[in-house]
């Protein structure tokens, strides 16, 4: 295990799909800056994004750039023909995925691989932390009711969160749906990455819970890493800021939306008896 982790050679590849958001700078230095060596492949959907992909990728030399001349994420595809093509041009053992608005904590390759290997299964996922954006401002929750994998779920489909302070009520609903992993967040022996790889197309704007069940249809084997190694990026409803804004400021609003989601985690720990089935 320690020589796999200190050849010259990188075992491990992450693929991203780009349409150059400024976001992708701080994808490409998370996996530049991964405890050990990743080949860094990103694909440029669609010629009309080449202009300001360039202008990032021109900085990193290392990263294998490729240049497509139409966009395939349209329709709700989003990423879904990318990813579905990329284990089929890298070489490397271990093909991890990375979102180009998402970003790598430093060790989440060498850890999902490491769990690949001592486990000896097929696939490794890391669990991941939700940064709230609103405009230049966010927060960040850790994620332990969505992309959680094979556990399953313990919460009721609705939550409500009183704040007798400020009379505020907010209620979260979640549907019923697939398990989910977020794609970020897989780490593949590339030969499984094969197998699986036109789920992600057939799923569309659900690639990664597709991807999850066929997974799960061939009974491939996977562990989970346990800790909160990936960084998702999600946009806060403008409608329920606007709605709260009624009431609260913005100091306010963002401050009481981290208590209710930070709630709705404890609800969960509570609900597994103050410890969660993938803490150690």
């Amino acid at each position: 295990m320690q020589a796999h982790m200190q050849a010259s050679e990188p075992i491990a590849a992450v693929v991203t799909a780009t349409i150059g958001k400024p976001s992708l700078e701080q994808a490409i230095l998370s996996v530049k800056n991964q405890t050990i060596p990743c080949k860094h492949y990103v694909f440029v959907d669609g010629k009309q994004y080449w202009k300001a992909a360039k202008e990032i990728l021109d900085k990193y030399p290392d990263v294998i750039a490729t240049y497509l001349p139409m966009n395939t994420g349209q329709l709700s595809f989003k990423n879904s023909a990318i990813f579905s093509l990329a284990p089929f041009t890298v070489k490397e053992e271990f093909i991890g995925f990375l979102d180009d608005d998402n970003w790598f904590e430093l060790q989440h390759m060498e850890e999902a691989v490491r769990s690949i290997q001592d486990n000896e299964v097929d696939y490794a996922y890391s669990l991941r932390n939700k940064i709230f954006v609103y405009g230049d401002r966010h927060f960040i929750c850790q994620d332990t009711v969505e992309s959680i994998g094979h556990f399953k779920r313990a919460l009721p489909n609705e939550i409500r969160v009183d704040f007798q302070d400020t009379g505020v009520q907010l209620v979260n609903r979640m549907a019923k749906g697939a398990p989910l992993v977020d794609a970020s967040c897989y780490v593949m022996r590339k030969n499984i990455a094969i197998r699986v790889a036109s789920a992600w197309y057939e799923g569309a704007i659900v690639n990664d819970r597709n991807v999850l069940k066929r997974l799960t249809d061939i009974n491939a084997k996977s562990v989970c890493v346990g800790k909160y190694n990936v960084n998702y990026r999600t946009m806060l409803d403008k409608e329920l800021i606007t709605s709260l804004m009624n009431n609260l400021n913005e100091d306010e609003v963002l401050s009481t939306l981290y208590v209710f989601y930070e709630e709705i985690n404890n609800q969960h720990r509570r609900m597994f008896g103050g410890k969660f089935p993938w803490e150690a």
